[in-house]
């Protein structure tokens, strides 16, 4: 779990498994099967409204209880990463 930049509570998973001290990992945002809401962090070529549940560019993911600083530049280092 984490923050976008109102506060709210964003929920995502990583993409892989990562040993213990891993400094850069890779979140999937949670997504649904409705493509009107599949996921409402869109970046790219959309209008920056669409970022509304994008993690914040600094904040703490709570992972299994524990807390863990992170930053990140929501514009840039968000990737679309599906396959079809």
């Amino acid at each position: 779990m984490g923050r976008n930049s109102d506060g709210v509570e964003v929920q995502g998973k990583a993409y892989a498994d990562y040993p213990s001290g891993t400094q850069i990992i890779n979140v999937l945002y949670e997504t649904t099967d409705l493509q009107e809401s599949y996921m409402n962090c869109q970046v790219g070529a959309l209008v920056e409204t669409n970022m509304v549940d994008c993690f914040a560019n600094e904040g703490v993911f709570n992972i299994d209880g524990d807390e863990y600083a992170y930053t990140y530049n929501m514009e840039t280092d968000n990737k679309a990463a599906r396959t079809m």
